[in-house]
């Protein structure tokens, strides 16, 4: 790790340089209170994903979705993302 940060230089630069873009795109949104995420990431994807993240909160593996007609297979649908890293964002 030392010789590619030696090779690389500091890391701060490359963070500014993610960042500032990022804010210059993002903010403006968010000052006027309008949403981040449209369409079926908010109508769909996201309450799925906030499920299975309840489900690990609460000691559960997600493999059913009880809240959909008789229920549905959960950790199957590719949509929750049940084993996606970024799920632990939900729990």
């Amino acid at each position: 790790m030392n010789r590619i940060r030696a090779h690389i230089g500091p890391v701060w630069p490359y963070l500014v340089l993610i960042a500032i873009p990022t804010a210059v795109f993002v903010l403006p949104d968010l000052l006027a209170g309008r949403l981040l995420i449209t369409g079926d990431n908010l109508q769909q994807n996201y309450p799925l994903h906030v499920l299975v993240g309840s489900m690990y909160r609460h000691g559960q593996l997600p493999f059913w979705n009880p809240y959909i007609f008789s229920g549905t297979p959960l950790m199957a649908d590719f949509n929750a993302g049940a084993f996606h890293p970024l799920t632990g964002l939900f729990v």
